[in-house]
């Protein structure tokens, strides 16, 4: 017996879900981390910089709020949704975008001492 087409679920609708769950938490964590980043070269003495860094904060802040919404809407507890919205292409990301920001912050500190 075979189901009915509108009781299948839709490939694309999910790959979709997934591509804007990745979205989502990679955008998360990479707000935090170019908010620390320019938040340090904002106390070096960068003004720019510093305004940048909490522009970054507030879109931090606002996607870890939307975060926790949409958990208490679907009742769920944030460590069981964020267990299940983690895959490894985002921990993968979230991996070089890590070492991609060490480097430039080792780049940052080697520029700032030959001043």
């Amino acid at each position: 017996m075979t189901e009915p087409p509108e009781f299948r679920p839709n490939f694309l609708f999910i790959q979709a879900r997934a591509r804007l769950k990745d979205f989502f938490i990679t955008s998360l964590w990479l707000s935090l981390m170019l908010a620390g980043l320019t938040g340090w070269w904002g106390v070096e003495g960068d003004a720019l910089m510093l305004h940048l860094a909490a522009i970054l904060a507030v879109l931090f802040l606002c996607l870890f709020i939307s975060f926790i919404v949409v958990c208490i809407v679907r009742k769920r507890h944030p460590i069981a949704e964020l267990r299940q919205l983690v895959s490894f292409k985002s921990v993968l990301y979230f991996g070089l975008s890590l070492i991609f920001f060490v480097l430039l912050g080792a780049v940052a500190v080697v520029l700032s001492t030959k001043k």
